[in-house]
């Protein structure tokens, strides 16, 4: 039995919310152990949470302990060291008949190494139980086995379809590895940036006023590669940066350090860069100094006379 504190002893901070569901456990509605659970869990207050998931599934109701368990699942995936628990929760919840469960033990199983094949087919069983958001998670798990690209291209196509933008992006870094299928990678990176764009079902959201920031700068990535496209890759670097995406600006200052005469806007994109983490911008920039003052070398060459005569 978990002693639930009377409202009246309850710290001032504790939310309405949280007080209507420990009202809602004293008056022995044991449903709202789940909704107290997921609340506490997202407080970052696990033992709590987890103790009153546990009191959930041991009610004798399979739909709530299917709910529950689920829950759990999650929940102990989110702890380092905790994957069998999480297992074993998801597992208890397909027993109940949630079949939701099947979409979050192929996520845990994905990061595991070795179980790709348990993976895959927990997506399937989700897919088959309706989970359109497990269409995503088998796409990224495909496109990371050789020779599986067409079955994830098929699955993020799906996942598309459903409205999945995350899954649009990822479709364009697979087509954007192909030669010959670069304007379908950038219909899909347009596709999963447009505004308005975002997923609930996956774990990736994004502003809806901006679209995907990511898609947005593997468009710059993209377009950069390809000749007299350079104003639009820039483009896209910017509104990537605008839309959040930290690292448009290392891209952004490989594009113009390639412009003669851009070099300040370069060197001031790659220090934006390194100020977010992007240690790789640090290389670059050094080279970029190094060559503006071995121009600027030769130009006093030039004036004085002195100096290599190449």
């Amino acid at each position: 039995m978990i002693a639930v504190p009377d409202a009246g002893s309850m710290p001032e901070g504790d939310s309405v919310e949280e007080r209507s569901f420990r009202d809602a456990i004293e008056a022995g509605d044991v449903g709202a152990c789940v909704e107290l659970g997921v609340l506490l869990g997202s407080r970052g207050e696990v033992d709590g949470a987890i103790a009153l998931l546990r009191r959930a599934m041991e009610s004798g109701d399979r739909d709530l302990c299917g709910r529950a368990a689920n829950n759990l699942g999650w929940l102990l995936a989110q702890q380092p060291g905790r994957e069998g628990g999480a297992e074993a929760a998801y597992r208890e919840a397909i027993a109940a008949g949630h079949n939701g469960a099947w979409y979050g033990l192929g996520c845990l199983l994905t990061r595991q190494p070795g179980r790709e094949g348990g993976a895959e087919a927990a997506y399937r069983e989700a897919i088959a139980a309706g989970h359109n958001g497990a269409w995503y998670g088998l796409g990224w798990l495909l496109a990371r086995q050789p020779g599986r690209e067409r079955e994830a291209e098929a699955a993020y196509r799906e996942a598309t379809a459903a409205g999945d933008r995350n899954a649009s992006n990822n479709l364009g870094l697979l087509l954007a590895g192909q030669p010959g299928r670069e304007g379908e990678a950038e219909a899909a990176f347009r596709d999963s940036s447009a505004p308005g764009n975002a997923d609930a079902q996956t774990d990736l959201e994004w502003p809806n006023a901006t679209g995907n920031p990511d898609a947005r700068h593997n468009l710059g990535w993209l377009l950069a590669q390809q000749p007299g496209r350079e104003a639009e890759a820039e483009a896209a670097y910017r509104e990537a940066i605008a839309a959040g995406s930290t690292d448009a600006w290392y891209g952004l200052g490989c594009l113009l350090a390639e412009q003669p005469g851009r070099e300040r806007e370069a060197e001031a994109a790659y220090r934006e860069a390194i100020a977010a983490g992007k240690l790789d911008a640090s290389i670059n920039l050094a080279a970029l100094l190094a060559q503006q003052r071995r121009r600027s070398v030769k130009r006093r060459w030039r004036r004085t006379g002195f100096g290599p005569a190449n």
